[in-house]
C-alpha cells in the first residue's frame, strides 16, 4: 500500500475544516451531473463536484451550493492546484505534491483511507470499516469511494453511495457505544 499518512486533523483544523471521526469523502470523477448537492443529501462529510477535474470556477459553483460542507477539488497539475488555493479551495485531491503552499490540504494517493472499489451493502462497509478503524486509530481513518464507483451507472452509484456513508455512520455509532460501554 506504500507510505501511509494519518488524516491530518490539525491541519485542517487551521484551515476551518472539522470533520467527524471516519469522515467520508468521494475523490473520483462521478457520471452525470448535480453531486455536490447529491452527496451532501447522501450525506457526505467532504463533497466533491464529481467531474474528472476542477477549476477555479466549478470548485466556487460547488462550494456555493453547499456552504456548510468542505468541498474538495481535483487538480491534474501543479498550477491547477495553486489555482484552485487561490479562488479558496482549501482541499484538493491530486497525486502529488504541491509544496510551500500555506492554506491547502492535500488528499492523496498516501492518505490513509478505507477505501471501497466494489460497491456493498451498509452492513459489510460497516463491518470492514469497524474492523479496520479497531485496528488502527480511527480519528486517523478517511472512508473513501474508489475508482470502481466510476464506472457505475447513476441509478447504481447513488445507492452505493448511499451505503458507504450510511455504513460510515453504523461504524461511527459502534465505536461510540464501545467507548461508552467501556467508561
Amino acid at each position: 500500500m506504500g507510505e501511509e499518512t494519518d488524516l491530518r486533523r490539525d491541519e485542517l483544523a487551521s484551515l476551518g475544516v472539522h470533520l467527524p471521526v471516519l469522515p467520508t469523502i468521494c475523490p473520483v470523477e462521478l457520471s452525470g451531473s448535480g453531486w455536490p448537492s447529491r452527496l451532501e443529501r447522501l450525506g457526505f462529510d467532504v463533497i466533491s463536484t464529481g467531474i474528472q477535474f476542477d477549476t477555479p470556477d466549478s470548485w466556487g459553483d460547488a462550494a456555493a451550493l453547499v456552504p456548510y460542507r468542505p468541498v474538495v477539488a481535483r487538480a491534474t497539475n501543479v498550477a491547477g492546484a495553486l489555482a484552485l488555493v487561490s479562488a479558496g479551495c482549501r482541499m484538493v485531491a491530486c497525486a502529488f505534491d504541491v509544496d510551500g503552499t500555506d492554506g491547502l490540504y492535500r488528499y492523496g494517493p498516501n492518505e490513509q483511507a478505507i477505501t471501497f472499489d466494489v460497491p456493498d451493502d451498509a452492513v459489510a462497509i460497516a463491518r470492514r470499516v469497524l474492523i479496520e478503524a479497531r485496528a488502527g486509530e480511527p480519528s486517523a481513518l478517511w472512508v473513501a469511494a474508489g475508482p470502481g464507483f466510476s464506472e457505475l451507472n447513476e441509478t447504481a452509484l447513488e445507492e452505493a453511495l448511499r451505503a458507504l456513508t450510511d455504513g460510515a455512520v453504523q461504524a461511527r455509532m459502534w465505536l461510540a457505544k464501545e467507548q461508552f460501554d467501556r467508561e
